[in-house]
């Protein structure tokens, strides 16, 4: 990730008003640990983030630092709807295409749409569909947490790899 655009996703983020991190549906570890890394990265640097989930994830990961605040879409829709509508930067972690992340589809291509938002996929599965104004893949890389630590160096930010970070990195 040492290209100029990752370099200008950073300077895109810290004048963000609003950034919000989604994820797929039926949230697994990977899904929701690097939906709260980033997000913890985020609130170290300064930046307000909400993490956003289709539906909720397994009680077995309730032990990540910030879980308690991650919106869920099908228990709160209007939240979840105006936090999209809102949103400067939406990234979407740990999905190739609008269509995993369940019935917060549509919510996900109108951001993509949006000449406003600067829509961000950050993913390792394989054909990803071309919906976000910068996308991250790699097939390669065992996890998006993985990416989510390349993309933490690529910003320079290893000072904020803190203990939630870490957790949260880890899952």
């Amino acid at each position: 990730f040492d290209r100029e655009e990752v370099r200008q996703l950073k300077a895109t983020v810290l004048q963000a008003s609003t950034v919000v991190i989604t994820s797929h549906r039926s949230p697994d570890g990977d899904a929701v640990g690097s939906s709260l890394a980033l997000h913890h990265v985020l609130r170290q640097l300064g930046v307000t983030s909400e993490v956003v989930m289709p539906d909720p994830f397994a009680k077995f990961l309730h032990w990540m630092p910030g879980q308690e605040s991650v919106v869920i879409y099908e228990q709160d829709k209007g939240r979840t709807a105006q936090l999209l509508s809102d949103a400067d930067v939406l990234f979407c972690l740990d999905y190739n295409a609008p269509s995993r992340a369940g019935d917060m589809a549509d919510l996900i291509r109108e951001a993509a749409e949006s000449p406003d938002v600067h829509v961000v996929m950050l993913d390792h599965h394989q054909q990803p569909e071309p919906f976000a104004n910068l996308m991250l893949s790699d097939p390669n890389s065992g996890s998006t947490a993985e990416l989510v630590y390349r993309l933490m160096i690529a910003w320079d930010c290893e000072a904020q790899l803190n203990k939630d970070v870490a957790a949260c990195l880890y899952c």
